[in-house]
C-alpha cells in the first residue's frame, strides 16, 4: 500500500489511541496539539516520523504559545525545534520551522462542491480538529482513513462537535473513502432503537425528573429546617427569663429534628438518583473520557 493511500489521525483518548498502526510505515500518521510530548505517542525518532507523519496544530497563537500549558508547558519549544515533519497550522510563523499553512480555502471548496447541492455549507461542520482533519485527509488523497484517539462522548464534545464529525464520517463513506474505527470507539455509537430498545432512556428521563423535584424539595425544606432551628435558638434564651416557655422549646426542637432528619433523606434520595443517572450515562457511553483533549 503507497503511502499516499491510508492516513491514522490519533487523538488524546486512552479507549483506542494504543490501537494506532505505530509500526505500519505505510500508514501516515496524523499527530495533533500536543502529542508528541506524551508517553503513548511511540513513533519519535526522526527517521520514523520523516515521510509518514504530518502534524497539526490549528489552534490560534495565543492558545498554543501560553506557558500554563497543562498537556505540554513546553509545546512552543517543541513547535520552535526542527522535527522532520510538517507542521500544519493558521498560517506560516517564521520562528516554527516547519510550520505550513493549512489549506482551509481548497477543503472548504472541495466540501462546497459536495454539500452546496443540498444547500448546505461545510465551515459549518468545522467543530473540532477531527472535522478539519477529516476535510485534509479527503483534500489530499487518502483513501482510507483510521481514527484512533476520539470518543467524543462528553461535555462540548458530545454536544457540538460529535454531531458533525458523525456527518462528514457518512459523507466521506458516501463518497468512497474507507472508514476504520475500532470496535471500542465511543464515535458513530447509539443508544438503541427508539421506542423498542430504549426503555432505559426512559428510565433516565424519570430519573432525572424525580431528582429535579427532589432538589426542589431540599431547596423549601431546608428553609423550613433553618427557619425551625432560629425558633429553637431564640427559645433557648427565652427560656433562660420565662421557664414557662420550656414545652414549647421541647416542642419546636422536636419539629426542627424532624425537618433535619427529613432534609438529610431528600438529599440522600437526590444523590442517589443523580448518581444513578451518572451509571447509566457511563453504561451508554455518555461520560466518555475526560482526558480527551481535541
Amino acid at each position: 500500500m503507497a503511502k499516499k493511500d491510508a492516513c491514522a489521525i490519533i487523538g488524546f483518548a486512552p479507549s483506542t489511541r494504543s490501537q494506532a498502526p505505530w509500526g505500519n510505515k505505510n500508514i501516515t500518521l496524523f499527530g495533533i496539539n500536543e502529542e508528541f510530548s506524551f508517553d503513548f505517542w511511540k513513533r519519535k525518532h526522526p527517521e520514523e516520523g520523516e515521510g509518514n507523519v504530518l502534524w497539526f496544530q490549528l489552534h490560534s497563537r495565543e492558545s498554543f504559545t501560553r506557558k500554563d500549558n497543562h498537556n505540554d508547558p513546553h509545546h512552543f519549544e517543541w513547535l520552535q525545534s526542527e522535527v522532520r515533519f510538517p507542521i500544519y497550522m493558521q498560517q506560516k510563523w517564521e520562528d516554527i520551522p516547519s510550520s505550513v499553512a493549512f489549506p482551509y480555502d481548497d477543503i472548504n471548496r472541495l466540501f462546497d462542491s459536495w454539500l452546496k447541492p443540498v444547500g448546505a455549507s461545510f465551515d459549518r461542520y468545522f467543530t473540532s480538529t477531527l472535522a478539519y482533519l477529516l476535510g485534509f485527509a479527503a483534500l489530499e488523497g487518502f483513501k482510507r482513513i483510521e481514527l484512533y484517539g476520539f470518543d467524543m462522548a462528553a461535555g462540548t464534545e458530545y454536544l457540538r462537535q460529535r454531531p458533525a464529525t458523525s456527518f462528514l464520517l457518512g459523507l466521506l463513506k458516501g463518497k468512497g473513502y474507507d472508514i476504520v474505527i475500532p470496535p471500542n470507539s465511543k464515535l458513530l455509537q447509539g443508544y438503541g432503537q427508539y421506542a423498542y430498545d430504549d426503555s432505559m432512556l426512559g428510565m433516565r428521563q424519570e430519573f432525572e425528573f424525580n431528582a429535579n423535584k427532589l432538589a426542589s424539595d431540599v431547596y423549601e425544606e431546608m428553609e423550613q429546617s433553618n427557619i425551625k432551628q432560629g425558633e429553637v435558638f431564640a427559645l433557648e434564651d427565652m427560656v433562660k427569663l420565662h421557664s414557662e416557655l420550656k414545652e414549647e422549646l421541647e416542642k419546636t426542637r422536636s419539629d426542627a429534628n424532624k425537618s433535619a432528619k427529613n432534609l438529610m433523606k431528600l438529599i440522600g434520595r437526590e444523590e442517589g438518583l443523580r448518581n444513578a443517572i451518572k451509571i447509566y450515562d457511563t453504561y451508554m457511553n455518555l461520560e466518555g473520557d475526560k482526558s480527551e483533549n481535541q
